[in-house]
């Protein structure tokens, strides 16, 4: 009976660790599209400054500096919680058994 319980273990685990893995994977790509992202408007940043000049374009750099502010704030939270997890898992991975 015993052998049977510890291969359901083994099998939950792996199907969890398979999960995670999975997630972690989704969020590193994430966030290499928030790079890109952010690449595009730092290109796009001298266009986006002269829109501010005119008083009828100056609603598309007020946006423009509010995508900025915003996809810088979502890279520096996906770095944050890409570092937390690895910091997690290394912990984990050294010492399983301390809760």
């Amino acid at each position: 009976m015993g052998v049977c319980a510890s291969g359901a273990v083994a099998i939950i685990a792996l199907i969890l660790v398979l999960i995670m893995a999975w997630n972690y994977i989704k969020l590193l790509f994430e966030a290499a599209e928030r790079y890109v992202l952010l690449g595009v408007l730092v290109f796009t940043a001298p266009v986006a400054f002269a829109m501010g000049a005119s008083q009828t374009t100056s609603a598309i750099f007020k946006s423009w500096c509010r995508m900025l502010g915003g996809q810088i704030f979502l890279l520096i939270m996906n770095a944050w919680c890409l570092r937390l997890f690895t910091s997690m898992v290394g912990t984990f991975l050294s010492n399983p058994l301390s809760l």
